[in-house]
């Protein structure tokens, strides 16, 4: 063993450390699954093709799916699976065999492209269906509550090194060192992250990183994600004014002034940033050249999607036909998806296999955060109307970082203290 790992060092030492790396992982897969599904969430703060490039090995959604995989995988095989969270997974796979038997498949629509769409869907969900257990568990959230600042901190690193920029766009949005509105949802994901753990823990990080993560997610404009956490917030800020109406004194007025104008000026900067991405806002459609659209190509490629659904809307054009789409005569230029995904449902699946997905995940999702400890449960219905909402205009649920980010968020945040017993709140 020892001559060969010479051996291999001497030939391709990118070969040994990758060789390392992965006896590193099986260890801990083996010994540690949930430290190794830890450090597997730092995946979620990098965009591998912006750093390796999209033609790499590296670089390619399989290779980061494959990654995200393997460090979920040894963890829901040693917490075990919650059936009554495996809906949505048994939606998918009803969902294929409606759509491989009775869909009209869209022009090169393949099997592996079907099978690599059906394993970015079920990702996150996989990741929700495991048994977590709050008082072994939180500390996943407080790990999910820093990825935006890691993200941040690595673009910085990666942009020092002068392999990317951590700003792009005009206005200049913040990217770390993956997608502005990846980072976005990030974001929100680690604001409520902070909520959860204040409320249920009393974590005396929560309020500083919050914040941290509230300017970060400012910075990226990204206009879903700023409606998303004001949508999230709403039972932070029914809370907060009940609070202060039941005290007394000049300092509750000199409170709720200063919070007030903190968050008007952070409105409005925020405002000003919006307004200007807006107006820079543009769109390229083929036979009509580049043009102003506010939505940045959303109405366009919601319209080329649905001109393709009404082939067979009731069953649509198969699982996987979504990242194709893009590729249609007269699809908005660099739209490889939908930003929404309502419509890539309808897109995929059609009206029967939509309405079976939204009935899975919303009574799944209904159902986990009744049974959530109460301190958090309006928290987490709010968190849950805003990634409904947010879901109109982004790629939630097909882009795996902020899938497994939104829900493991739900999967942890809901989870009773210990097995068989109620949570315990701390913070009030």
């Amino acid at each position: 063993m020892c001559v060969f790992a010479g051996g291999l060092v001497t030939r391709s030492p990118r070969a040994a450390v990758a060789l390392v790396v992965v006896a590193a992982a099986l260890g801990l897969a083996l010994v540690r699954p949930v430290r190794l599904f830890a450090v597997g969430m730092m995946l979620l703060a990098v965009e591998s093709a912006r750093i390796f490039g999209v033609d790499s090995t590296a670089g390619k959604p399989a290779t980061y799916k494959l990654l995200l995989y393997a460090c979920a995988l040894p963890v829901l095989l040693d917490r075990g699976v919650d059936r009554k969270k495996c809906a949505p997974l048994i939606a998918y796979l009803v969902v294929v065999m409606f759509t491989e038997t009775l869909a009209t498949p869209l022009l090169g629509l393949t099997t592996g492209q079907t099978a690599s769409s059906l394993a970015t869907l079920c990702l996150g969900w996989v990741v929700f269906a495991v048994r977590w257990e709050w008082s072994r568990d939180h500390h996943l959230l407080k790990v999910l509550a820093w990825v935006p600042t890691v993200s941040l901190l690595a673009g910085a690193a990666l942009q020092a090194a002068g392999i990317l920029s951590l700003f792009r766009a005009t206005p200049p949005r913040l990217e770390g060192a993956t997608l502005a509105a990846s980072l976005g949802a990030l974001g929100v994901c680690a604001v409520v992250s902070c909520l959860v753990l204040y409320r249920r823990e009393a974590w005396s990080w929560a309020g500083r990183l919050g914040l941290l993560n509230v300017v970060i997610l400012g910075a990226t404009l990204s206009r879903g994600a700023a409606l998303a956490l004001a949508i999230a917030a709403v039972p932070l800020v029914v809370r907060f004014a009940r609070r202060q109406l039941e005290a007394r004194g000049i300092g509750v007025v000199a409170k709720v002034g200063l919070a007030t104008i903190a968050v008007m000026a952070g409105a409005v900067v925020l405002g000003i940033g919006l307004v200007a991405r807006s107006e820079n806002a543009t769109d390229y459609v083929a036979g009509r050249g580049l043009s102003h659209e506010v939505a940045s190509g959303r109405f366009e490629a919601w319209k080329v999607a649905y001109d393709q659904a009404k082939v067979n809307i009731a069953f649509g054009r198969g699982l996987g036909a979504g990242p194709l789409v893009g590729e249609t005569p007269g699809a908005p230029q660099g739209f490889t998806a939908q930003h929404s995904e309502y419509v890539r449902m309808l897109l995929e699946g059609g009206v029967i296999g939509a309405a079976i997905l939204l009935l899975a995940i919303g009574a799944t999702l209904v159902s986990v955060i009744r049974c959530a400890p109460s301190i958090v449960r309006a928290d987490l219905a709010a968190t849950c109307i805003a990634f409904a909402i947010y879901s109109a205009t982004e790629n939630t649920l097909t882009t795996p970082a902020v899938a497994v980010s939104f829900l493991l968020l739900f999967g942890v945040g809901a989870s009773r203290r210990n097995a068989g017993s109620a949570p315990r709140p701390v913070a009030g």
